[in-house]
């Protein structure tokens, strides 16, 4: 709707979920946040099932925000994302759909700009 309140609110909410999910080392997002109980091991997940895997949205997201808001970090951490889970993606691309999806609006180069 172009209300510049929630771009901002979405923006402070992606921050946070970088800070907490975001994987420095190989990019992409853990399954649970560095503020939880520290398991043996975090888990990133990529299938997307009944509903899109956590990470392909989290992708898309990013994306988007970056095109909203021309935060090329954004956009970075998302063509990182893309290429951590490029090969399992393209093992079975069938049970990854929405990281299809995610990877066609990467590719197609749209920018969108909210009304003044």
């Amino acid at each position: 709707g172009g209300d510049r309140h929630y771009l901002e609110k979405a923006q402070d909410l992606n921050k946070e979920f970088i800070e907490l999910f975001w994987d420095e080392n190989e990019g992409g997002f853990f399954f649970y946040g560095s503020d939880s109980e520290e398991l043996l091991i975090r888990p990133k997940e990529s299938y997307d099932g009944a509903m899109p895997s956590d990470n392909a949205v989290a992708a898309f997201n990013l994306l988007h925000l970056h095109r909203l808001t021309g935060d090329a970090g954004l956009d970075e951490k998302a063509r990182k994302q893309i290429q951590y889970f490029a090969g399992t993606v393209a093992d079975n691309p069938g049970a990854h759909t929405f990281w299809l999806q995610a990877i066609f609006y990467q590719e197609q180069g749209m920018r969108i700009d909210l009304p003044q």
